[in-house]
């Protein structure tokens, strides 16, 4: 005689991933990297959340991108230092500033651009360029505006027109000698 199967206790059985739904984007954003890769091991084969991403949905590709980015996450920043005068206020505000800009030059060379390091150097330190200078960035931005040839190869991250587009959008923005800007 063959003695009866006995199911596993809910505790003993192997967890399976949790089904999806739109509030695992707000969690997925929480996670750390280890978690998220783990996360995103089990939608692989999740066949409703699949079908959710290739629809489009939001919720969906929400928590795609939430994974995607704690899987990279930064460490958090370092708590900043008492304030003691106004100018520590200014070194921190220009500290900030110059954070803000070295994470979108290194984005920009993840996605392809290629700045030389006197560029690079332009940027981060706010180099202010005649009114000349201000002009080209601002036609070179206007021609890539017009030509719809030139957008796409920007759009699709050509390395020379995606670098020539946003040294001129980086220089756009950098201040004119003898301006109030």
């Amino acid at each position: 005689m063959t003695e009866p199967a006995v199911a596993l206790a809910p505790a003993l059985a192997p967890a399976a991933p949790a089904p999806w739904s739109p509030d695992l984007a707000i969690a997925a954003a929480k996670l750390p990297p280890e978690g998220a890769a783990a996360r995103i091991e089990a939608l692989k084969g999740d066949e409703a959340f699949y079908a959710a991403l290739k629809r489009h949905d939001g919720a969906a590709q929400a928590e795609w991108d939430a994974l995607h980015t704690a899987l990279t996450a930064l460490p958090p920043p370092p708590v900043a230092p008492n304030i003691g005068s106004e100018v520590d206020v200014q070194a921190q505000e220009r500290e900030r500033i110059a954070a803000s800009w070295r994470e979108s030059l290194s984005e920009l060379r993840r996605n392809g651009a290629r700045f030389t390091p006197a560029q690079e150097a332009d940027v981060l330190n706010r180099r202010p360029v005649s009114e000349a200078e201000h002009k080209y960035h601002l036609d070179t931005l206007e021609s890539y505006k017009r030509n719809p040839e030139l957008g796409r190869k920007v759009l699709q991250k050509d390395p020379e027109h995606y670098t020539k587009y946003h040294l001129a959008l980086q220089g756009s923005m950098l201040p004119v000698v003898g301006s109030a800007r």
